[in-house]
């Protein structure tokens, strides 16, 4: 199941269609068959910023936070990676900037917290390295325009 929650004021603005294609996509890149359960939260730079705080430390808001929880439920086997959070706001003015749609921003913050919750990283170089590759891959196959995905 992809859950997919967002604050009220923001419903209008969101294609939810956009942001399975994104989990799809992922999954069939990743050769991940297992179907995983993930939720996504679409909120507001304040309450990112609390959520950052709360969570990393960081006193400001940021555009997606990744919390991977990683477990099978015993009496339907099915399993849940975890929750993707993604700060609307930051979305909206990160695509401004970068000149692509609202949309498509949202679709690559979609992308990146799940290699997150599938373990990869990019604090080191060598994992940037290879999570910038097959994010930039899995960009490719949405067919969306994003010409650094890498920030």
């Amino acid at each position: 199941m992809f859950e997919i929650i967002v604050k009220p004021k923001f419903k209008k603005e969101i294609n939810k269609t956009f942001l399975e294609e994104a989990y799809k996509v992922t999954l069939t890149l990743l050769n991940d068959h297992s179907n995983p359960n993930v939720s996504i939260f679409i909120t507001d730079d304040r309450e990112m910023k609390r959520y950052n705080l709360e969570y990393r430390g960081v006193n400001s808001s940021t555009d997606v936070l990744s919390f991977n929880n990683e477990y099978v439920d015993l009496e339907t086997g099915e399993s849940y990676l975890g929750d993707i959070i993604i700060s609307f706001e930051t979305a909206k003015c990160q695509a401004a900037e970068y000149k692509h749609t609202v949309g498509e921003e949202l679709q690559f913050l979609v992308v990146h917290g799940l290699l997150h919750l599938f373990g990869y990283n990019h604090e080191k170089d060598q994992e940037k390295m290879i999570m910038w590759d097959l994010q930039k891959k899995i960009i490719n196959a949405l067919k969306i325009f994003i010409d650094n995905p890498s920030y």
